[in-house]
């Protein structure tokens, strides 16, 4: 695939970014940087360890004694990193440039050993970050001090401290960006149990730890800590004097999940659907036991959806949480590549047979996948290193040889994870996660521009394939920490290439499309006086409700192929944090955004892929008519993960806009309806403290129960509703577009808890991980739908029903039996060719 080499001549006026969107959170002494991230390779004093980039047991890569090492030597290595990726580089936004000077200086000067950094004084409980959920364990340390005796939730008393150690195969961290606490990449090399052979010297491997004292390490209060490199690992950490919130406290410990539809009523077409049950273990497995501060066993499977019938077959212990893969071919098979975003690894499956064939190391922390389209292009495969900043070329003949598949590495910008390809087959844009920035690489020539989001933690992109020269003219990154997506132009014109945000797209809020500050798309809106559902199609006429657009954390934004023939383009955005999916339309014309609609979702809504139905509506009437044959009658689902659910959501893309001429004008009861028509046609299951809140803060909703709601104690000792409306938690959602949802296959464990005859029986048995996130509760909508207010935006009015209308934040704890993250479909439709 080499092309000219005068291209460099081209491309010399090429802009290659080299400014920092992002900047570090907060600032560590050389003894801390070393011990958390340093040490976990080259040993606790410097003197060299073993790398944790190794492929097994017998895998004997060393990493050297760096106490000593020059200045100069020191900070080269640390911004370039290794040209094999066995050491990632580090950007400023993880080590600062003076943190870095002082980091060098600091192991130039301790030629005979470095010193580990000081204990704070007191005494120390121990937090073990897991690569399995529920991801953080104080394994019962602070139980005298915290009354829930939760290992996910660490109570300190007075004299005590925090010593957080990774336990897991790559990169972890403790953050919470909002107070200023971040503890940086903290490494592990010690997962190989100490065999003969294992170590080619005799170095005991290092740890990663990082300490955290009551007085500058953490923040007063009981507050979460996520790993920034994966968003969903959370702990609660309650300094002394503060204590958790339980199922029976306002706001507190709260499980959450929505009711599954069946699976629709339409087949696909019988091709594949690829899922990363990322969290999933099997019986008798061991993915929290710790010995020797390592774990025996890793949760990841596959699961494969045929669409003909919905059937699911399992492909057990695939990697370690294995999280985004790509379909494809070798010499001698179908295959499909995953990555292990917990790992340093790659897995290659045998796609016709279900079966793992072969892993192999890569780099820290790899992300997201893909093989570059077209027939020629069998073997040129690339992968995110979101634990660095590159991403790495990857040879699928020598990973399914069990060879190092490693051919190449492209530096870019700081934390890499979702990329996307272009048609042309050079080009692909990458979100870089800590830098607030999108790049784009050619597979030649490497980076070529990075460019801002506008917004903070962009996790992945999408590309408008078959759209403008080269299908690459249109790009998006979607925004999870400022719930928003950036929308580019894009020139991938040979030597000439650029990236630029497009900040002068229109909004039209009569079609749902909304522009924030930053001139992003917003994904939440939730302004003063912002009404997403007028007129609403279920309330009286005359209501003055402000039904608000919630979404957060905002994940992978693709858009559907290009050679659909019955419908138009749409960008699919699953939000992470939020009962819903975007849905925006794509003008044929220009590829900007004519419209966007949010459609209830499955908590945790994460990957979204898209697949061929078998029929289609060709008279645009709503009513599928037409048996799909390609290349004349092509139409697609969505399909969409949903991490802490137990099934995949289906969205049919013939039911947004039936006429295809780009305005929400459906007919009534076919085809998507408008904003707030889902207000009660899904049903959510809740328990603990947000139902404590709820009927505290309005007591009317209790009356409801046994009438409207089928309410009872839980397993957690809370109140449940068991059949939420929805519209409570998304409030703009329209109905007539989710069209089902896929059961996944359980292995431990038992269903999330359903239909209040079954709650006790199968909601206590489930995986539960914790996180703490906002939610938008409307109770008012609800309230003037079932005529038990007077339907205005004035709370408390006498004895109403429904009087909230607002943002809380809630302790949750949700389902992981399965974990769904990525997905996708097998064969990749245009520009990919099966």
């Amino acid at each position: 695939m080499k092309r000219l080499s005068i291209y460099l001549a081209v491309a010399i006026g090429i802009l290659i970014g080299n400014d920092a969107y992002a900047t570090s959170v907060q600032t560590h002494e050389p003894a801390t940087i070393f011990a958390r991230a340093c040490a976990s390779c080259h040993g606790a004093k410097g003197l060299g360890g073993v790398s944790w980039v190794k492929n097994d047991p017998a895998d004997q890569r060393v990493a050297p004694q760096i106490a000593g090492y020059t200045a100069d030597t020191v900070k080269a290595m640390v911004r370039r990193g290794a040209d094999n990726a066995a050491m990632p580089a580090f950007g400023v936004q993880e080590i600062t440039d003076a943190e870095l000077d002082a980091l060098a200086a600091f192991i130039q000067n301790n030629a005979s050993g470095v010193p580990t950094p000081a204990k704070p004084g007191g005494k120390e409980v121990a937090l073990y970050i897991l690569d399995a959920d529920p991801w953080f364990t104080d394994r019962g340390e602070d139980n005298s001090a915290d009354p829930f005796n939760d290992v996910r939730r660490v109570v300190l008393r007075p004299d005590q401290y925090l010593k957080v150690v990774n336990t897991g195969r790559t990169w972890h961290a403790f953050t919470n960006t909002a107070l200023g606490k971040d503890s940086g990449f903290i490494g592990y090399a010690g997962n190989y149990k100490k065999k003969k052979g294992d170590l080619d010297r005799k170095v005991k491997a290092g740890k990663g730890f990082y300490y955290a004292d009551q007085t500058s390490g953490l923040t007063p209060g009981c507050n979460k800590y996520i790993c920034k490199i994966h968003p969903y690992m959370t702990v609660e950490i309650c300094t002394a004097g503060s204590t958790p919130k339980g199922p029976n406290d306002d706001f507190g410990l709260t499980r959450a999940h929505k009711q599954p539809l069946g699976p629709p009523p339409v087949p696909g077409n019988g091709d594949e659907v690829w899922v990363s049950t990322q969290s999933q273990e099997e019986v008798g497995e061991k993915t929290t036991k710790i010995k020797k501060k390592s774990v025996e066993d890793f949760d990841g499977a596959y699961q494969v959806i045929n669409t003909a019938n919905w059937n699911v077959t399992r492909i057990p212990n695939v990697g370690n949480n294995p999280h985004n893969a790509w379909p494809g071919h070798t010499a001698t098979r179908d295959i499909v590549i995953s990555t292990n975003w917990h790992d340093n690894r790659l897995s290659l499956m045998d796609a016709n047979t279900k079966t793992l064939v072969s892993q192999f190391r890569s780099g820290a922390t790899n992300a997201h996948v893909m093989v570059a389209p077209g027939p020629d292009n069998r073997d040129a495969w690339f992968v995110t290193h979101m634990g660095g900043t590159a991403a790495a070329a990857i040879s699928a003949e020598l990973l399914e040889a069990g060879q190092d598949p490693n051919i190449g590495l492209l530096p870019g910008a700081p934390g890499p994870h979702g990329l996307w390809f272009c048609d042309d087959e050079y080009h692909f844009i990458v979100a870089d996660t800590f830098n607030n920035s999108t790049s784009m690489y050619d597979v030649d020539f490497g980076n070529l521009a990075i460019t801002a989001t506008g917004g903070t933690i962009p996790l992945a992109t999408g590309l408008q394939n078959g759209f403008g020269a080269g299908g690459c003219a249109r790009g998006v990154a979607a925004n999870a920490g400022t719930a928003d997506l950036s929308i580019y132009d894009i020139d991938s014109t040979f030597g000439f290439e650029q990236l630029d945000r497009n900040t002068t797209w229109l909004p039209a809020p009569t079609n749902g499309l909304h522009k924030n500050g930053a001139d992003n798309l917003a994904v939440r809106v939730t302004d003063p006086g912002a009404d997403l559902a007028t007129p609403h199609p279920l309330l009286p006429a005359g209501e003055t409700i402000q039904q608000k657009r919630w979404a957060n954390m905002p994940i992978q934004s693709p858009i559907s192929p290009p050679d659909a023939t019955t419908h138009g383009r749409f960008m699919v955005t699953a939000n992470k944090a939020s009962f819903n999916v975007l849905i925006t339309g794509l003008n044929s014309a220009t590829g900007l955004p004519w419209g966007s609609f949010m459609v209830p979702a499955g908590l945790g809504a994460h990957g979204v892929t898209f697949g061929k139905k078998s029929r289609c509506d060709t008279n645009h009437d709503g009513v599928e008519d037409t048996d799909a044959h390609y290349p004349d009658v092509v139409c697609y689902y969505a399909y969409v993960t949903n991490t802490f659910e137990d099934y995949v959501g289906v969205y049919d893309l013939e039911k947004v806009d039936l006429n295809n001429d780009q305005v929400d004008n459906n007919p009534s009861d076919v085809g998507m309806q408008k904003p707030g028509s889902a207000l009660l046609a899904e049903r959510i299951y809740l328990e603990g403290g947000a139902v404590k809140a709820v009927t505290t803060l309005d007591p009317g909703v209790a009356t409801l129960c046994g009438s409207e709601l089928d309410c009872g104690v839980g397993p957690t000792g809370g109140t449940y509703i068991s059949n939420l409306p929805i519209g409570v938690l998304c409030p703009d959602c329209s109905s007539g577009v989710h069209v089902g949802d896929i059961p996944l296959t359980l292995t431990t464990g038992a269903p999330l808890a359903g239909p209040a005859g079954d709650v006790t029986n199968t909601g206590a048995k489930s995986k539960y991980a914790y996180l703490k996130e906002p939610v938008w509760v409307d109770t008012m909508t609800v309230g003037c739908a079932l005529a038990a207010n007077n339907c205005d935006n004035t709370p408390f009015e006498g004895t109403e029903v429904g009087n909230l209308n607002t943002e809380v934040t809630l302790d949750l704890e949700l389902g992981t039996n399965t974990g769904a993250q990525g997905i996708v479909a097998r064969p990749a439709s245009a520009p990919w060719t099966p």
